[in-house]
């Protein structure tokens, strides 16, 4: 699909940077940039559009999912 690689190309490494501020980890960053495109490419397969705005929305959604994860693993291991 054009429009991905288009995408892909262009605002990748912006996608990783900004996720890059909010974890400490470079690798976990590009993870993260990863399950991005994964719903972008989700998204441009149902024909609906994806933006820069809405790849800022869903890079702070993913990132923040990924805290809420931890934290409820946490929180489950420390009841034990």
């Amino acid at each position: 699909m054009e429009a991905f690689d288009a995408l892909y190309r262009q605002y990748f490494m912006l996608v990783v940077t900004v996720i890059r501020g909010r974890v400490s980890d470079l690798e976990e960053a590009e993870d993260l940039g990863m399950a991005v495109f994964e719903l972008a490419w989700t998204r441009l397969s149902h024909g609906e559009t994806v933006g820069r705005p809405w790849l800022y929305r869903c890079a702070r959604n993913v990132v923040g999912n990924e805290y809420g994860t931890a934290a409820r693993i946490n929180m489950g291991l420390l009841q034990r």
